[in-house]
């Protein structure tokens, strides 16, 4: 059910040079959130976001989905 969101990520991480992902455990949550959005409307606000994060810092937000490195663990984190 995450298809169309996701390949909407998968574009603009390809064309943008973007890090960002939905994590395992935050599929569900990451739909419910944006369910009810058509593709144009969630790349507008992925967009919007991404704008807001301009510089590329590890980010949750109120979505869960991460911008940013993909780090295994919270203690990769705070390593790099």
């Amino acid at each position: 059910m995450l298809t169309p969101y996701q390949d909407v990520l998968d574009r603009l991480n390809r064309e943008n040079g973007y890090k960002v992902y939905i994590p395992e455990d935050k599929k569900v949550s990451v739909y419910e959130a944006y369910k009810d959005m058509t593709p144009e409307e969630f790349e507008a606000e992925m967009l919007r976001e991404l704008e807001e994060e301009a510089n590329g810092s590890y980010v949750l937000d109120d979505s869960d989905i991460m911008i940013g490195e993909h780090f295994d663990s919270p203690s990769d984190i705070n390593n790099n």
